[in-house]
């Protein structure tokens, strides 16, 4: 007899739900991260796919300010996630 626990990873695996929910908690960290270093909400994380976080900003400057700051942000939430996960990030203004 199975119990449905042993059951679910191979599900998550086998739908590749597993590869969404992390990105969406990459997605929560890198918006808490900006969110302590600019102290607005004005630049949020869109998506995290292939290892490439996006983060849309309200303004160019802003975009300019995380471009300088992407390596310090970049090594927080692969320290939070506790492996190099994002290697890359790009802004978008809009």
């Amino acid at each position: 007899m199975f119990h449905i626990k042993s059951l679910i990873p191979q599900f998550l695996k086998k739908k590749q739900i597993k590869k969404q929910i992390e990105a969406v908690g990459i997605c929560k960290i890198a918006d808490r991260i900006l969110k302590e270093a600019f102290g607005s909400e004005d630049a949020k994380a869109v998506f995290f796919k292939n290892s490439t976080l996006q983060i849309k900003c309200s303004n160019s400057v802003l975009a300019n300010e995380i471009q300088l700051r992407k390596e310090r942000i970049r090594n927080e939430i692969n320290e939070e996630v506790g492996k190099e996960i994002v290697k890359n990030i790009l802004t978008k203004i809009g």
